[in-house]
């Protein structure tokens, strides 16, 4: 008989009821400052992705212009090759009558 009363004024008694409460209001804020944090973070990965997007735009941009530039290179130099070329063609004539002209 006397776990009886015990249950009794555990369960009429305001101070689970106060200790439930005041466990469900900290939980409530826990959560909520864990929001919180998450909302910042998620804030802040938004932040980067926007950078990076901005940083990998302008690396095409600049990629093309490196393009561009190397193709002008490699179009100077094939010039430049069939100048030589030419130059090769031109001396080995100019040789020939030389040796011509002086025999």
């Amino acid at each position: 008989m006397s776990k009886q009363p015990k249950q009794q004024r555990q369960i009429g008694s305001t101070v689970p009821q106060t200790d439930a409460k005041k466990e469900y209001n900290d939980t409530i804020k826990e959560c909520k400052r864990i929001q919180e944090q998450d909302l910042k973070s998620l804030d802040c990965i938004l932040v980067d992705i926007v950078e990076i997007n901005r940083l990998g735009r302008e690396t095409l941009e600049k990629m093309a212009q490196q393009n561009h530039q190397l193709h002008r290179v490699s179009t100077k130099i094939e010039q430049a090759e069939d100048n030589v070329d030419k130059a090769d063609k031109l001396i080995t004539r100019l040789s020939r009558r030389l040796r011509s002209i002086l025999k």
